[in-house]
């Protein structure tokens, strides 16, 4: 998991051990990855997939839109 929900926010893995979750995730052969900007994933996810060497086609991105808890429209 690269954002962990507790009871006042998000907790965000550092880029680095987020890298290696996914690498990890890549390396038995999982290609995607749901997520959503409520779990403050999707820019982590995105900046591993430009940056891997197998490029984005190798990769499905899965994501939702929605309500935030606060009601904004999440996008």
């Amino acid at each position: 998991m690269i954002a962990a929900p507790n009871l006042a926010s998000w907790n965000i893995a550092p880029t680095k051990r987020a890298d290696a979750i996914l690498n990890g995730a890549v390396e038995k052969g999982i290609n995607a990855f749901d997520t959503a900007r409520v779990y403050w994933s999707e820019g982590v996810v995105g900046r591993f997939v430009r940056k891997h060497p197998l490029g984005r086609g190798a990769f499905r991105i899965i994501s939702k839109g929605g309500r935030l808890p606060n009601g904004a429209l999440n996008s």
